[in-house]
């Protein structure tokens, strides 16, 4: 009989890379004032750990036909999560800037962000179609193909993310709110972790 659960050991290494990533971003951010920016990097670390987990559900490599069915419904359910997530907190760094007459778009975190924004948003747009609008796809052999670009592309954008999260966790107004400098390379071990617990069931 196939198990349908997922590795215990990936899901270990996962999680402790997602609570690991969260402390070390949020911690710094007890020594910010209240304002409207700090939404915007609590939402994103919120936003991380739905589209993370979102994709590591359907990471194991042989599943029944109904678990992977299920497995779908709550990849859809997490995903539809992070990119309201994601919109919040893009909308919060956006009204930031205006109110403060500061350029937008003007550093490389900026600049990969708004670009998983869009990315994110089509890509939820366009698995949403072949998820419940199966028929404006054509036939099997697209609908397959499409899925795995789909599949595919999702992977992309989850590694763009990540990538896009080191450069905000290492902007200078991050850096100078740390306790520790040193503390900020356990970023890199948060992310080790959380790569483990996505390729350890994975069949890529």
């Amino acid at each position: 009989m196939v198990s349908s659960r997922r590795n215990t050991t990936a899901s270990l290494f996962l999680w402790t890379g997602l609570l690991l990533f969260a402390g070390l971003s949020l911690e710094p951010l007890l020594r910010m004032p209240a304002s409207l920016f700090l939404y915007h990097p609590i939402l994103m670390v919120g936003t991380m750990i739905f589209i993370t987990e979102g994709i590591a559900l359907l990471q194991a490599p042989t599943l029944p036909a109904s678990a992977h069915k299920q497995r779908k419904t709550w990849h859809g359910y997490f995903q539809a999560i992070g990119l309201i997530v994601i919109e919040a907190g893009f909308t919060a760094i956006y009204v930031t800037k205006d109110r403060n007459n500061k350029p937008h778009f003007s550093t490389i975190h900026g600049q990969l962000g708004v670009m998983c924004v869009m990315w994110f948003t089509a890509q939820a747009i366009f698995g949403s179609i072949l998820a419940y609008f199966p028929r404006l796809v054509g036939n099997i052999s697209q609908k397959k193909q499409y899925w795995n670009w789909h599949r595919q592309g999702g992977y992309v954008l989850l590694g763009l993310m990540w990538i896009t999260s080191q450069t905000g966790v290492r902007s200078t107004s991050m850096l100078a709110l740390q306790r520790d400098p040193i503390l900020i390379n356990f970023h890199w071990l948060a992310l080790g972790l959380v790569s483990l617990g996505l390729l350890l069931p994975s069949t890529l």
